[in-house]
């Protein structure tokens, strides 16, 4: 569409205030993409934060012939959240959670993953229904508006069946809520004609039929292409009816202003196993004994799928297969009893007993090893994606037949791959519904190659609907990609009742153009995304989004996927020769320099993309020769760094003026710290204790006592003999890599350790580090100097808390682990401390607080946009802990209540034995 006038911007800025309304281009690049394979550039990005702000939206939108999109997460896998118009972007705000009915019902705003809402409701036993896999990063908006499912939900636990009622905004202006119960009255009297015509449809499907023999046997199995023509068969008044229709509209309709869902039980028990046969016949043959034995999911895998995460590193040597022609079945169990998980345990073995299979099946009902196996599962779309060659496209769909016909399906779909040259293809997906997705790696990047591809489609087409008469779209929505096909599945007389429904609702066709319906019937052919090569460490990125609810920049500067995206969009800027002195105005900011550099980006990433290393080596590319001699004498004179902070700690605590001045969040960071030492220093300690700078440098005590200080205290009560490893001049070196000093950085980590090796004469002792960054980062390394170096939390767990007497638990506390305990895997020790020391803990899910060392202290809006959606964990609660001293600081400033460190709890609770 292009640009705007600068006249219609302004008025846009009156309605809903410039801070809601960005043209930058930086802005409109880093959301042109979304995780499908089209790429479009907004016009304009409108964050609104009100429904006013979104009612203004649209009726300008309407005013000005424009065209809008909603974008939540931005996961959608068929284009749905890409526009060359208004982009209105629902991530940053529209976060509101409200759990009813003691979490039988939840009422969600749809900015909110869903993965939190179950977070959330986890201590009611309750969950949502819809179950992707991209459920941890797809907001609720878009798992609405695509009527997604997954691997459990089935037909009958999706949005479409599992929304109580909703609220929604039409194009005009009008809002309803379905809950109230005068939603039709208001609806009759402000839109009357659309009234009346929703009527005329529903009474018109319901005297055909053929329509309603159709939409039954449709939604028999899954399917998500087109409305939802079930609204005329399961609601009689048209604001109902219209509240349905909304559930996988993909934004075409309205905007869902929040949703109430019915929850579903969430097992207490489950039992998961991977099984591997000879062949697709073989598995799929096995498919209906595990759905009628009660199994919650039945997940098959083609050899192809097997083969891609088979050259993982995380991949267990077990789970590597790589003949042709096997397939697998991960399924699972829920159970509501350990009785219930025993007996299904026995019936599942005595199946297993009876089948041909290639590995040896093992039960299992442990935690790690079951998301060990559905990390390999949900994985499989991202890791095929990241195995694609440079300039290739991922494309992934999602078809669905009657189950009895799944194993044919697969190997017509695997014959299109040979006939076609699409090598390398893979098929996955939920063998009890009969839905696949297949995944391919393919360049699209000549008329040749696009017409290949239009005939691939064509040929699904032909097989899934004129073959089987099943769904070209099961759960990810209709999107560019299927378009064209929708009147194909549906039949003319479906069809055009669908185009009648979007001309009453939005007669302009101002929401979302070209998804669902568009009058070219090649726009799945046209604005194809291009993947220029920039980086090893980012070129496997394939833009799903999984990174972005752990960054703690998401909700102020940049995500990781955006940061990648940005790059791409400089090279090509740079290749085509465009002007790109607008960009490079706001580049260093968006990209480079507010990026905490945490890395908790690749815990969550399929293929663990490291966007945090990726931005310190561009940090590191930046530096100059001066720069870096700076920094080498720094790091080898750490002793003068140590002492100038401890210096600027004391100025900031004597000096609250410079404090404000240079930040908010300094104030509570609190007074320098002691350097007193125990009474428990001997020649042959148990244990040596290394503190880190901030611990050094910072306390969060009025009274002084450091961090490391209270670690000595809790073991003088314990009866531990341990010593301080006290030398300014130690440093794990990470303020030098994060600012891009990486040599620097291993010069004073080497030398640290090297010294500590020397310190330490008792090979039996361990060294504790009490700090889980400089912990995370130094156990690495910690075995090429023989040292047996362990964090702060397992040492409390295991050598402190069982020499001590809790006497009095904290009613409640909520829990930050921080990026450190993330990367080190240890989450289940802090939780584990927590729990013997607490009642009732909760969990922040903020994975990092952003404020990164010093990070948080020249941005501390970021440390305010870590936790904005995470309001409702720290209602009505008094006790907080984390496992960094700056973490401390930048979540007591963000949060406005005290957080405790690890050691502070544990001295809370706990007596002399």
């Amino acid at each position: 569409m292009g640009s705007y006038s600068s006249a219609a911007i302004s008025e846009l800025i009156a309605l809903i205030g410039a801070e809601n309304v960005s043209t930058k281009q930086i802005d409109r690049l880093a959301l042109c993409r979304d995780a499908s394979l089209y790429r479009l550039v907004p016009a304009v990005v409108v964050r609104p934060k009100t429904t006013h702000d979104v009612i203004e939206t649209l009726r300008w939108c309407n005013q000005h012939n424009n065209h809008a999109t909603f974008r939540a997460a931005g996961t959608s896998l068929s284009g749905q959240a890409v526009t060359d118009g208004v982009l209105i972007d629902i991530s940053r705000n529209w976060s509101n959670v409200n759990i009813n009915e003691d979490g039988l019902q939840v009422t969600v705003q749809p900015g909110v993953t869903g993965g939190r809402v179950n977070a959330l409701l986890r201590k009611y036993g309750r969950k949502l229904g819809p179950d992707p896999a991209s459920i941890n990063a797809a907001m609720i908006g878009g798992i609405v508006a695509n009527n997604a499912s997954g691997m459990c939900c089935g037909t009958l636990q999706n949005s479409y069946h599992t929304v109580s009622a909703l609220t929604y905004t039409l194009v005009d202006g009008t809002t309803v809520d379905t809950s109230d119960k005068n939603s039709d009255d208001k609806l009759r009297s402000d839109r009357i004609e659309l009234y009346k015509g929703l009527l005329q449809l529903r009474n018109e499907v319901r005297g055909s039929e053929m329509l309603v023999e159709k939409i039954r046997r449709k939604y028999s199995i899954k399917n998500t292409i087109g409305y939802s023509l079930n609204a005329f068969l399961d609601q009689d008044l048209p604001s109902e009816i219209l509240g349905r229709l909304m559930i996988g509209s993909e934004g075409t309709l309205g905007f869902v202003n929040s949703v109430t869902y019915n929850t579903i039980p969430d097992a207490l028990y489950k039992l998961t196993a991977l099984m591997v046969f000879g062949s697709i016949d073989l598995a799929c043959s096995v498919v209906d004994t595990f759905k009628s034995a009660g199994a919650a999911a039945v997940e098959l895998m083609d050899d192809a799928s097997l083969s891609s995460f088979s050259t993982l590193i995380t991949t267990p040597d077990k789970f590597r297969f790589t003949q042709k022609g096997i397939a697998a079945l991960l399924v699972e169990f829920h159970c509501a009893t350990g009785d219930q998980c025993v007996e299904k345990h026995e019936q599942a073995t005595r199946i297993c007993a009876e089948l041909e299979l290639l590995n040896n099946v093992e039960w299992t009902t442990d935690l790690i090893e079951q998301q060990s196996l559905w990390k390999l599962r949900k994985g499989l779309m991202p890791t095929i994606g990241a195995m694609r060659s440079p300039g290739d496209t991922m494309i992934n769909e999602d078809i669905a037949v009657p189950p009895q016909h799944l194993a044919e399906l697969i190997k017509d779909v695997q014959k299109e791959f040979e006939n076609f040259g699409y090598h390398g293809a893979i098929i996955f997906g939920h063998a009890k519904d009969g839905n696949i997705h297949y995944v391919l790696n393919q360049k699209l990047d000549s008329p040749a190659a696009l017409k290949t591809y239009d005939g691939f489609m064509h040929a699904i087409a032909d097989i899934v609907v004129g073959k089987y008469n099943g769904s070209l779209k099961a759960e990810h929505g209709t999107g560019r990609n299927m378009a064209p096909f929708v009147e194909m599945e549906w039949g003319s007389e479906a069809y055009a009742l669908m185009k009648r429904i979007k001309q009453l609702v939005d007669p302009n066709c101002v929401l979302n153009p070209d998804v669902i319906f568009s009058t070219d019937s090649e726009i799945h052919l046209k604005n194809i995304k291009p993947l220029p090569t920039i980086d090893a460490e980012v070129d496997a990125c394939i833009e799903c989004g999984f990174c972005e609810h752990v960054c703690p920049t998401r909700n102020t500067h940049t995500t990781p996927r955006q940061r990648i995206v940005l790059r791409r969009e400089m090279k090509m800027m740079y290749d085509a020769g465009a002007p790109i002195e607008e960009f490079l105005r706001d580049y260093d900011d968006s990209v480079v320099d507010s990026c905490a550099a945490d890395s908790v980006c690749s815990l969550v990433c399929p293929v663990g993309i490291d966007t945090g290393a990726h931005v310190k080596s561009i940090r590191a590319e930046k530096r100059g020769i001066v720069s870096n001699n700076i920094a080498s004498v720094l790091g080898n004179n750490y002793g003068v760094v140590d002492a100038v902070s401890r210096f600027s700690a004391v100025l900031a605590h004597k000096l609250p003026l410079l404090a404000n001045l240079a930040s908010p969040v300094i104030k509570f960071i609190g007074t320098p710290s002691s350097r007193s030492t125990s009474r428990f220093n001997t020649n042959s300690p148990k244990a040596y204790l290394f503190s880190g700078c901030p611990s050094r440098w910072y306390s969060t005590l009025k009274n002084g006592t450091s961090e490391s200080n209270k670690l000595m205290l809790l073991a003088e009560k314990a009866g531990l003999r341990m010593s301080r490893i006290s030398d300014p001049s130690l440093c794990c070196g990470q303020p030098f890599d994060s600012k891009g000093f990486p040599e620097t950085a291993k010069t004073v980590m080497k030398n640290t350790l090297r010294h500590i090796q020397k310190v330490v004469k008792n090979s039996n002792a361990v060294i504790v580090v009490d700090t889980s960054t400089c912990s995370n980062l130094m156990q690495h390394f910690s075995n090429e100097y023989q040292l047996k170096l362990i964090s702060e939390a397992e040492f409390l767990l295991n050598s402190i808390l069982p020499k001590l007497h809790v006497a009095n638990r904290l009613p409640s506390i909520t829990v930050h682990t921080g990026c450190g305990v993330n990367k080190s895997h240890e989450e289940s020790l802090v939780y584990a401390l927590a729990d013997a020391c607490c009642t009732n803990v909760r969990v922040l899910p903020a994975t990092c607080c952003g404020m990164a060392g010093d990070h948080g202290i020249r941005y501390p809006e970021i440390l305010k946009g870590a936790i904005q959606n995470f309001e409702l964990e720290i209602v009505d609660e008094e006790n907080f802990v984390t496992c960094n001293t700056t973490c401390q600081a930048g979540l007591s400033y963000a949060v406005g209540k005290p957080f405790m460190s690890l050691s502070d709890m544990v001295l809370k609770v706990t007596t002399s034995s």
